[in-house]
C-alpha cells in the first residue's frame, strides 16, 4: 500500500517560494552593499526594508500567477512574466517607502538596477532547471531507444534525420557515406564516420541496433553491394526513400530489405 503524505503534493511549490523570496532578499541586500561601495551611507532601518519588500514582493508575484509555471517548462513568456513582477513590485515599493518616510534613505543605486538584478536571479535558475531537466530526459531517451546507422549521406539521409528528431524511440548514432569529402562533417548534428566499406566497424563501435539505407538513387549493382555489406553485419535493415516509411518493421530478427 502506498502511502500518500498531504503536504508532499505542496512541496515543490513552497520550496520555489521560498527560492525566490531568499533571493529578493539577497538582492535588496547585495545592491545595498553595491551603493556602500559607491560611497552611499549606511541603510537605516534595513530590517523594515526588507518587511516591505518582501510583503510586496509576494503579493505581486502571487498576483502575477506566477507559480501557475513550472520549472520545467520555463519559456520566455515566463521570463516576461518576472520582469512584469518585478517591475510592479518596484512601483509599488516607492509610495509605500514614501509613507514610511524612507525614500530619502533609500539610493537610487538600489532602486533602479533592482528589477533588473531580480530579473536575473529568478531568471537563471529556472533557465539553468530546464536545460539540465531536457539533458536528463534526452539522455533516458537516447538510452532506450534504437540506435540507427545511416547509410547515405545525402537529401534522404537529411529528410530522415529531421523525421527521427520528432521520434523517441529512435536515435541516429551516425551516418556513412562514399563521398569522401564528406567524412567527419556534421549534419542535423549527426557526423559522418567513414565510408560504405567501413560499415562492420563503424556498426561495433556505435552500438547500431538498425541500419537505414537511404540512396534512392543508387542503381540496382550499387544496391547490392549494399545489401551485402548489411549482410555481413547481422544487423536487421531497411531501406527507405519516403518520409512515411515506417521503421517498425525493421524489428525482426532477421534482416529485410522494404522498398517505398
Amino acid at each position: 500500500m502506498t502511502v500518500r503524505w498531504p503536504g508532499l503534493a505542496r512541496l515543490p511549490r513552497t520550496l520555489v517560494i521560498m527560492h525566490d523570496l531568499t533571493v529578493v532578499v539577497l538582492t535588496w541586500l547585495g545592491l545595498h552593499w553595491l551603493a556602500g561601495q559607491a560611497g552611499a551611507p549606511p541603510p537605516i532601518d534595513l530590517g523594515v526594508q526588507l518587511a516591505v519588500v518582501l510583503s510586496v514582493q509576494a503579493l505581486v508575484f502571487w498576483h502575477v500567477g506566477l507559480y501557475r509555471g513550472v520549472w520545467r517548462f520555463a519559456s520566455v513568456p515566463d521570463l516576461v512574466n518576472l520582469a512584469k513582477a518585478a517591475f510592479l513590485a518596484l512601483l509599488l515599493f516607492v509610495p509605500v517607502f514614501l509613507v514610511l518616510g524612507m525614500v530619502p534613505h533609500i539610493p537610487r543605486r538600489v532602486f533602479v538596477p533592482y528589477p533588473l538584478f531580480l530579473v536575473l536571479g529568478l531568471g537563471l535558475p529556472r533557465m539553468a532547471y530546464r536545460l539540465w531537466k531536457d539533458h536528463s530526459l534526452a539522455m533516458a531517451r537516447e538510452a532506450n531507444a534504437t540506435r540507427v546507422l545511416i547509410l547515405g549521406a545525402g537529401r534522404a539521409g537529411e529528410m530522415l534525420l529531421r523525421e527521427l528528431r520528432s521520434q523517441d524511440r529512435y536515435h541516429a548514432v551516425g551516418l556513412l557515406d562514399d563521398v569522401p569529402a564528406l567524412k567527419g562533417a556534421k549534419i542535423q548534428d549527426v557526423q559522418v564516420l567513414g565510408t560504405l566499406d567501413d560499415l562492420a566497424q563503424v556498426a561495433r563501435e556505435t552500438a547500431a541496433s538498425l541500419l537505414v539505407i537511404t540512396m534512392p538513387n543508387a542503381t540496382a549493382l550499387q544496391m547490392r553491394r549494399v545489401v551485402a555489406l548489411c549482410d555481413r553485419t547481422g544487423l536487421p535493415f531497411r531501406k527507405v526513400s519516403r518520409l512515411s516509411d515506417q521503421l517498425d518493421h525493421a524489428s525482426g530478427s532477421h534482416p529485410q530489405l522494404f522498398f517505398g
